[in-house]
């Protein structure tokens, strides 16, 4: 738009020059001489007004080009990545980290539930159904089992109904991209008969021990895996 405009207004000022010496030429009544040598300085103006212009062009031409697209080679490294198969840790995973597998996610909670007055403990564990629509977490109290880094294992509470149902299987519904908490203490009581509940187990934990290891065995579709916490 700026060079036609420029061009515009060059021209015409070019047309106004020839017409305003032309005139004069006429009413000054001057030799042909004359003319001619007017007529050659306009030509001259002509001829630097039209170099001008094709420098600015060129000026402008280079200002607005647009650099090349970047090579194939050039582009981020992380859009040549592809995410990593779901599978099963075979190795022990901090407390507090997902473990995806199969359309669900465990986190163990790292902290410990301790019941009043006692020396009893119990875990929270996060299940988080990873699915659109509702499913069903499947798991027993028997899958979720307890030792420390000192090689001493704690037994279930085994009191008669936690005894009895040890081995149920339990159906948790759980709404699409939601989640619902597994849990061994509920308002201070044991909640291994509970829908959402496992075992609360037998302490107390030597103060020598640094971490708990906590088992899963078909726990949905988590098996063979270990979750540390740090004590």
């Amino acid at each position: 738009m700026e060079i036609t405009i420029s061009k515009t207004i060059k021209f015409l000022l070019l047309v106004g020059m020839v017409f305003f010496i032309s005139a004069c030429s006429i009413l000054g009544g001057g030799a042909d001489e004359d003319i001619e040598a007017l007529q050659e300085q306009i030509n001259q103006m002509a001829t630097q007004n039209a170099l001008l212009l094709e420098r600015v062009e060129g000026s402008n031409d280079e200002e607005v080009q647009a650099p090349p697209p970047p090579d194939e080679d050039s582009q981020p490294q992380e859009s040549m990545l592809t995410p990593t198969p779901e599978s099963l840790p075979d190795q022990p995973v901090p407390a507090g980290v997902p473990i995806i597998y199969g359309g669900w996610s465990i986190t163990v909670s790292k902290e410990i539930n301790v019941l009043e007055n006692s020396k009893q403990f119990g875990l929270i564990i996060f299940v988080r159904n990873l699915g659109e629509t509702k499913r069903t977490f499947r798991f027993m109290n028997a899958s979720v089992a307890v030792k420390d880094n000192l090689g001493n294992i704690y037994e279930y509470v085994n009191t008669s109904t936690c005894e009895k149902i040890h081995y149920d299987v339990k159906n948790m519904e759980v709404d699409g991209e939601d989640s619902e908490s597994v849990f061994s203490i509920s308002l201070g009581y044991n909640n291994c008969d509970g829908v959402h509940g496992i075992d609360v187990f037998q302490g107390p934990i030597p103060i020598e021990a640094e971490q708990l290891i906590i088992s899963f065995q078909d726990f949905g579709p988590f098996t063979g895996i270990e979750v540390i916490i740090d004590l």
